[in-house]
């Protein structure tokens, strides 16, 4: 982006930015610990990810209430005003991002300890896959880059398809081991889809930085262009 003539105006974009990449961060903290928790079957690590979600709640209240502030103060147009509206957007994604995290902290909680699971690999892989997107979500923020916007929309396909195989494990596993497995075999279920929604949100936060980049909220065209 352009300097601004005011100065004040180039340090408050600046530090949107900065509460952005904080966010981000911390948001990719959660989703790790959560399925790290899922891993281990560590109930007091997922207490901790469901009590530190307020925190990532706090972040977006925020980053909403200093885009207003901006939006108000500057009343700015073009990319500027794309930017800080597109800001407010990525702090909801980023906040939802945190819910699923919590979500799947959440359900480790109500697990049996004893649980042995192919699925429970196949989400932590999720979550990795995840994990990627979002640290180039902020390679591609920080410079409005629109191929790494493009690239990361494009995984969440790896994602869908993986959501699926965590079904159909479960299914096989259900089927194999009977009732006893059905309250862990729902709950798994539930993390995947989360983690599957997870890339959804990323995939509309790869769409946001498009549009502040180009203008264009259809980064579909951009792919076949």
């Amino acid at each position: 982006m352009q300097n601004h003539i005011v100065k004040s105006f180039d340090e408050e974009i600046e530090h949107l930015k900065s509460e952005i990449i904080t966010m981000a961060k911390a948001c990719s903290s959660q989703l790790e610990k959560s399925v790290i928790a899922l891993h281990r079957m560590d109930k007091d690590l997922a207490a901790k990810v469901v009590k530190d979600d307020r925190k990532i709640n706090d972040f977006q209240r925020e980053i909403e209430d200093n885009a207003v502030r901006y939006l108000a103060k500057r009343q700015p147009m073009a990319i500027d005003l794309r930017y800080l509206l597109s800001a407010m957007k990525i702090s909801y994604e980023l906040e939802r991002v945190g819910d699923n995290a919590e979500n799947i902290a959440a359900a480790v909680r109500s697990m049996a300890e004893t649980i042995s699971s192919e699925a429970i690999d196949s989400i932590v892989d999720m979550a990795g896959i995840c994990k990627i997107m979002l640290h180039d979500l902020i390679d591609a923020f920080s410079e409005l880059d629109t191929d790494k916007s493009i690239a990361v929309w494009k995984r969440d396909t790896d994602i869908n398809a993986r959501f699926l195989q965590v079904k159909s494990l479960v299914v096989q596993e259900a089927q194999a081991n009977g009732g006893c497995f059905l309250h862990d075999g729902y709950q798994l279920i539930h993390m995947a889809r989360c983690c599957e929604r997870v890339g959804d949100h990323l995939k509309n936060i790869a769409e946001d930085i498009h549009y502040i980049a180009t203008g264009d909220p259809d980064i579909r065209q951009a792919m076949n262009s």
